[in-house]
């Protein structure tokens, strides 16, 4: 196959994949789906409900974000409306744009650097972000591995699971510093990107200090998780089910492992709503009624993607104030 081949492959391939998926949810059960959406719309106050909790977990996020910042650069740390800003744009880029979410990160690049020369900087802190959001999000996966191991009857499966999970977190989470100076040595990164070499190297020298921030950071990002296991939990009460804690948690788990193994479909639609539907199934809970939080969710999150989208908008204004600002001071 030809590169434009490839190349039309990787485009239209995420987009045909969303829709197969969300045809694949209303042929299977059109009346679940219908009876989703009706169950939605009751209360579709619930979508303001959650945004204050939206906004706790995104500050979070970039909190855990901006912990990273120093440890890599050594040097003073953008504001946190300009990390959130990014971080809000991203999401809504992530959501409408079959990117595989590489149109998100490059968004945070460029609005979090300062300039040209820290845009090297600014990449690294942001897959090393991307990294500890992900060890999050498996620590998330493996605690409701071990909650459903006491609360249904496949234990040793799930057990097994949480096990492999928590190892795997644990590695990671102490070896990841290592690997920025193993990533350092390649050459080939040293001829086309000199400047990320000298960032790599950098951040090699200090992995002990990097490797602190790399744990606190997936600390924030944890705290961020619970904070979405929480909006799963008020959409669910205000449906009126006996939804407990511990059935957000899991229902939480499953449904961001599920959005972490197809990050490549633009905002994990159809897969995040048939891992819902799933989870509340695993949890004896009608389907409908989990594809009814899904879509309760999709709503807030159509919100702040305007929202972002906003903000994103006005970081360049913002920036141009504070040089004209700082050239007449």
């Amino acid at each position: 196959m030809t590169s434009s081949g490839w190349r039309c492959v990787f485009r239209l391939g995420p987009r045909a994949l969303v829709v197969g998926l969300v045809a694949a949810v209303v042929l299977a059960r059109p009346a679940s789906v219908a009876g989703a959406l009706a169950a939605a719309w009751r209360v579709p106050w619930v979508v303001g409900l959650v945004l204050p909790l939206f906004l706790l977990w995104n500050h979070a996020g970039v909190l855990g974000w901006r912990t990273l910042w120093t440890a890599v650069h050594g040097a003073s740390k953008p504001s946190l409306w300009r990390l959130t800003a990014a971080r809000m744009g991203a999401a809504a880029v992530n959501m409408v744009l079959p990117t595989g979410g590489v149109g998100g990160e490059v968004i945070r690049v460029a609005a979090s650097g300062a300039s040209r020369e820290t845009l090297a900087g600014s990449a690294v802190v942001v897959v090393l972000d991307d990294a500890a959001s992900t060890l999050a999000v498996l620590l998330l996966v493996a605690v409701s591995g071990a909650v459903l191991a006491f609360m249904s009857a496949d234990g040793p499966a799930w057990t097994a699971v949480a096990s492999a999970l928590l190892l795997l977190v644990g590695i990671l989470l102490w070896g990841a510093p290592a690997v920025l100076a193993r990533v350092a040595r390649w050459k080939w990164i040293e001829r086309r990107v000199p400047r990320l070499t000298d960032v790599l190297r950098d951040a090699g020298r200090r992995r002990a200090l990097i490797g602190r921030a790399l744990r606190r950071s997936t600390g924030w990002h944890v705290v961020e998780r619970v904070l979405t296991c929480v909006e799963i939990w008020v959409a669910a009460v205000a449906l009126g089910l006996a939804f407990g804690p511990l059935d957000a948690l899991v229902a939480g788990g499953l449904m961001t492992g599920a959005s972490l193994l197809f990050f490549f479909v633009p905002g994990q639609l159809g897969a995040a709503e048939g891992a819902m539907a799933a989870a509340f199934a695993v949890l004896g809970f009608p389907p409908e009624t989990g594809l009814a939080v899904a879509l309760l969710r999709r709503g807030r999150q159509v919100v702040t993607s305007v929202l972002g989208l906003v903000l994103l908008a006005a970081v360049p204004r913002w920036r141009s104030g504070r040089a004209v600002a700082s050239e007449a001071g």
